[in-house]
């Protein structure tokens, strides 16, 4: 069992690796092509993009892994694809009036609020189908699926860079590329029957079995990912976009490498511990293995980050961007935790403890915001905003262990499937 994770893990890990290294080679190429002030433009309107995005699939996608595979994977993949459509028409008719009946209210240019709501759809689009090929196993093509993404936006932002290297130049080349990957990755992992069998009773009926996730988990990740975001955006209106175009280069730089391992672990993780907490109802010794290892990685990274971050932008990006290593330093404790937590926050859905993520995030938010509106500075923001985060990810993993136990610590009364 514990070989055959492992085994999964590298498999995934391996297509994370290209997958990864593309966006971190072409921002070398980025830094020098787009300004500070332009990049910060376009991460403010990826973050709301990227807010758009989890409300549009209703964070369904999560749901996945706790089918059985076959009809009822392919009922619940069917479902997401009809709310991200149907919610993609509601948000796009939503903002033209509002920039219709408000235009003083919007700062960015038209051309990239017109955007918006595509790139959003894209983007969900792109995650639902990565989670459906994650729960059926199919972590080889998983790989590919993010390989191509990150390959097709990449080259949208490079063209971008010699045609039109401002912001409205990398949020076209951005939707461009996802209009391209996207209809890719479906061919790559086909869902039989997707379309040719569709019913609206069994689309219904789906909505209906994870009601759970539209009730607390959607609100949740949609916190979720307003505080992930809200850095840039506070940022950008307090301290301008140069700033804010530093911090999106640092968090950029900075979450690629961190994230590989525990995206890959994620994935694997998730399908792995519900199938264990169906059998056995609980899933501790997967979390535990998970934990150590992701402990022990996160802390080697940690240490050597803390040392050659600041010098290694300034050498990889160019001298402008020395500012921004200096704030991937104070971020350090930051992604070292999220590291570790994030994919075993996953227990949250397999244990059905939705109701308890929505109160954590609930918190995040307002302890991320606090820090983000009131320090007066960008960096005691940066590191009051870092020291919160790190606090809540520590309690919240004493919550995801708790959950991995299941009815106690026998297991002994395995949920049914």
């Amino acid at each position: 069992m514990r070989d055959r994770y492992w085994t999964h893990v590298i498999e995934v890990l391996t297509g994370q690796v290209a997958a990864q290294l593309i966006p971190v080679l072409v921002s070398l190429a980025i830094a020098r092509l787009f300004s500070p002030d332009a990049f910060g433009v376009f991460a403010k309107w990826l973050s709301v993009a990227m807010l758009i995005s989890v409300v549009l699939s209703g964070r369904l996608e999560a749901a996945l892994p706790l089918d059985a595979s076959g009809p009822l994977r392919i009922d619940t993949l069917r479902a997401i694809i009809t709310l991200i459509l149907l919610l993609s028409i509601v948000s796009f008719l939503t903002l033209g009036a509002a920039v219709s009946f408000q235009p003083q209210s919007f700062s960015s240019p038209r051309s990239m609020l017109v955007l918006l709501v595509p790139a959003a759809a894209l983007i969900a689009l792109g995650q639902s189908w990565q989670g459906y090929a994650a729960a059926e196993g199919a972590f080889k093509r998983l790989g590919l699926m993010r390989i191509t993404l990150a390959a097709f936006i990449a080259s949208g932002h490079l063209i971008a860079g010699y045609v039109q290297p401002n912001g409205l130049g990398m949020a076209i080349g951005q939707v461009a590329g996802l209009a391209i990957a996207v209809p890719v990755c479906a061919m790559l992992v086909p869902a039989k029957g997707l379309v040719s069998e569709w019913q609206f009773s069994r689309v219904w009926a789906a909505w209906l079995r994870h009601r759970r996730f539209v009730l607390f988990s959607l609100p949740a990740i949609t916190l979720s990912s307003l505080t992930a975001q809200l850095p840039v955006i506070a940022v950008s209106e307090r301290f301008g976009a140069a700033a804010a175009g530093h911090l999106a280069m640092s968090m950029k730089a900075l979450g690629a490498p961190i994230g590989l391992l525990g995206r890959a672990v994620l994935d694997v993780f998730k399908r792995q511990a519900a199938e264990s907490f169906r059998v056995r109802g609980e899933c501790k010794r997967e979390y535990l293995q998970t934990f150590w290892v992701l402990l022990s990685v996160s802390a080697f990274c940690a240490l050597v980050a803390v040392f050659i971050l600041e010098g290694a932008f300034a050498i990889a990006f160019g001298e402008p961007w020395r500012i921004a290593g200096g704030m991937a330093v104070l971020l350090i404790p930051m992604f070292a935790m999220r590291f570790i937590a994030s994919p075993l926050s996953y227990m949250a859905y397999i244990a059905e403890k939705q109701h308890v993520d929505l109160w954590w995030q609930v918190a995040l938010l307002i302890s991320v915001g606090l820090c983000l509106y009131l320090a007066p500075s960008v960096r005691v923001t940066l590191i009051a905003y870092s020291a919160a985060y790190t606090g809540m990810y520590t309690f919240y993993l004493a919550l995801s262990y708790r959950f991995s136990l299941g009815n106690g610590e026998s297991g002994s009364s395995p949920r049914s499937a």
